[in-house]
């Protein structure tokens, strides 16, 4: 692979929406700037790790101001297989969405869509890449919100089965959504996976649960 330019390329200072969003990038020695010594460059809030043989063996705190430098090893040097991971340590708003959940209506449940908004925020990051897939360089706030949803999935349609579909469809004063990211919360699920991977739940709640057919209208037109 290429050194690629995105090394000079700062991630965004304040919580963002969007899910494309890296929140972690993972660099062999090659890939990283230098001609003999090579170095990961961290943000203010980008924390990075020193690896060797995949194991970290050094943590590598964010700048207090700017950007610094960070050695990783010698371009020269193939004792050991050195490399580094950068990761995005500020909280984090993330979009998990679930389709095509069961409504409590009977006799026949009724599919609705639900969206949420999670903030989150990574603090401990060698927790963290010890449980990123193996097989990708890059994991993406998409990534996480996708895990949170699948995480999600039961525990929402445990609640959702006292619902039917029009009273989450007319939920105008937020009462009932309210009520489900309560519940939610208390199984202490989300937690629970959250904290496993090295990261720590700020906040939860539902932005709107609506009828599956009327998203998929609005993906047709």
């Amino acid at each position: 692979m290429e050194e690629s330019k995105s090394e000079l390329k700062r991630l965004p200072e304040k919580p963002l929406l969007a899910s494309d969003i890296l929140l972690a990038k993972y660099y062999q020695l090659k890939e990283l700037p230098g001609l003999f010594r090579r170095y990961l460059a961290l943000g203010e809030q980008e924390y990075g790790l020193k690896l060797s043989n995949g194991q970290v063996v050094e943590k590598l705190p964010p700048s207090t101001k700017g950007i610094i430098r960070k050695p990783i090893g010698w371009a020269f040097l193939g004792l050991e297989e050195r490399s580094a991971i950068r990761i995005w340590t500020s909280p984090m708003h993330l979009r998990p969405s679930l389709f095509r959940m069961a409504s409590g209506d009977e006799p026949l449940p009724l599919p609705v869509d639900i969206f949420l908004s999670v903030a989150a925020q990574v603090t401990d990051p060698a927790r963290f890449y010890n449980t990123l897939p193996s097989d990708k360089n890059e994991y993406r706030c998409s990534d996480l919100a996708n895990e949170i949803a699948a995480c999600l999935e039961k525990p929402l349609q445990k609640q959702l089965q006292h619902y039917d579909a029009q009273t989450l469809n007319l939920d105008d004063q937020n009462i009932v959504t309210k009520t489900l990211a309560q519940e939610i919360l208390k199984e202490q699920t989300l937690q629970d996976f959250l904290a496993s991977r090295g990261v720590a739940l700020k906040s939860l709640s539902i932005l709107s649960i609506i009828p599956s057919e009327a998203e998929d209208q609005l993906v047709q037109e």
